[in-house]
């Protein structure tokens, strides 16, 4: 999990994405989709993204990966 509040979106990138990419497991970052954290996910398919402060969009994205591990 990689969180980014949003107004913090262009001004910082979570170094967390870099461990947690080279884990091999799907990511859920929780922030601006437009932030360049949210792009490098999609973009190299590796996990979800939902908005920030949104705990229902993150509850889901975490069962959908539970149930899909691959």
């Amino acid at each position: 999990l990689i969180t980014l509040r949003s107004e913090f979106c262009g001004l910082v990138v979570p170094s967390k994405l870099y461990d947690a990419a080279a884990s091999g497991r799907p990511l859920i970052f929780a922030g601006p989709a437009d932030s360049e954290c949210a792009q490098a996910i999609l973009e190299n398919k590796m996990g979800l993204v939902v908005p920030d402060r949104e705990g229902p969009a993150l509850a889901e994205a975490a069962r959908f990966l539970a149930a899909h591990p691959e």
